[in-house]
């Protein structure tokens, strides 16, 4: 299905065969999320369950405060999963592209994740994100900004 926006953009409303496979390595209840926000927004996944080599580079790194095997994508199913709002790279969110392609990447990434928490609401599954850990609504008060991961609150 494509979805065409009001200013004559077309977007199509489904993951794509990469995403759909480290979707698949997610718990149902992010499976359903995901499937539920791709109707009205286009994203990819990037990465569902995360092996210890993995998770130990990411913790190593400084982009997870857990090492193996206590990271929400080391569960079988994972417990989380990491996206990208279409049209946004990695290289736009670390600045690569430019300040102006890293602040628009950033503020999309806030805003998927604000609607899949929203979506998660919808369907009774909670979810938090790792624009606001906390839950509070004050994203200044991060000590770990991951704007792309999204994670089954149990």
């Amino acid at each position: 299905m494509v979805i065409i926006h009001a200013e004559g953009r077309k977007t199509m409303s489904s993951l794509d065969a990469k995403s759909l496979q480290q979707l698949s390595t997610c718990h149902l209840d992010l499976q359903k999320v995901a499937m539920t926000a791709i109707r009205w927004t286009p994203f990819s996944i990037v990465e569902g369950q995360r092996g210890q080599e993995k998770q130990h580079k990411a913790f190593v790194e400084g982009r997870s405060k857990v090492d193996w095997p206590n990271g929400k994508h080391n569960a079988t199913p994972s417990d989380a999963f990491d996206f990208l709002p279409a049209f946004v790279t990695w290289n736009d969110l670390n600045g690569v592209n430019g300040k102006e392609k890293q602040r628009r990447g950033e503020a999309a990434c806030y805003k998927l994740a604000g609607f899949l928490c929203a979506i998660g609401e919808m369907l009774e599954i909670p979810l938090r994100s790792g624009t606001d850990w906390d839950g509070d609504g004050d994203l200044a008060d991060q000590t770990l900004n991951d704007l792309v991961h999204i994670e089954r609150r149990k």
